[in-house]
């Protein structure tokens, strides 16, 4: 009895293993081939933990999106997303979802997904946050639009007014300043961006 409860736990153990190795040849080694495999073999062992099988979604998403396979990173992403926005790494994925669509240039679709976090009321002020205005930002900037140019800076300098000192924290201050100066180079005002450029 406790052999078979001592191999269930060692079966855990190796599920565990494969998503930690996983994690770092992600995040630290770079080694996305690496990490599809593992992530491949973690799930063909038939995991039951729903939020370790995300977990694993979710990196397989992250592995192929840094891959430049982002039809396949949103197809494990989408996994995700089905169970509904209760799902602990629902807004990641919606985050790492709409950088993948901008990837395949599908830029309306991008666009809702950073709209989506930033009208998250809890998330404001946050990393992702900071990460989906960013997102949403950079989508705004690269149409051939003004419009959009102005939205794009009046969401970076209402930004910069109301969460100055989580931007400096968070290491993104400059980042802040970098798409003020991008937008004012968009609009030809060449001076304008010099100055955003010393800001930062």
């Amino acid at each position: 009895h406790s052999l078979t409860y001592d191999w269930l736990l060692s079966l855990h153990d190796q599920e565990l293993n494969y998503l930690s190795v996983a994690d770092k040849s992600i995040h630290l080694e770079r080694d996305y081939k690496k990490a599809i495999s593992n992530l491949t073999k973690y799930l063909d062992s038939n995991p039951t933990d729903i939020e370790e099988v995300d977990k694993a979604h979710y990196l397989l998403g992250e592995a192929y999106f840094k891959s430049y396979r982002h039809d396949k990173s949103l197809l494990f992403i989408n996994k995700i997303m089905q169970r509904g926005p209760e799902t602990k790494l629902y807004y990641e994925s919606l985050l790492l979802k709409g950088n993948a669509l901008y990837g395949n240039e599908e830029y309306l679709a991008a666009e809702s997904c950073y709209r989506d976090i930033l009208n998250k009321v809890d998330l404001c002020g946050s990393e992702m946050f900071f990460k989906a205005l960013f997102g949403l930002v950079t989508v705004l900037i690269s149409q051939e639009n003004e419009a959009q140019w102005n939205e794009a800076e009046r969401l970076i300098k209402e930004s910069l007014s109301n969460w100055k000192q989580q931007l400096l924290e968070l290491h993104c201050l400059p980042t802040a300043y970098y798409y003020l100066a991008c937008i004012d180079k968009k609009k030809a005002f060449n001076d304008g961006a010099v100055m955003h450029i010393d800001n930062a």
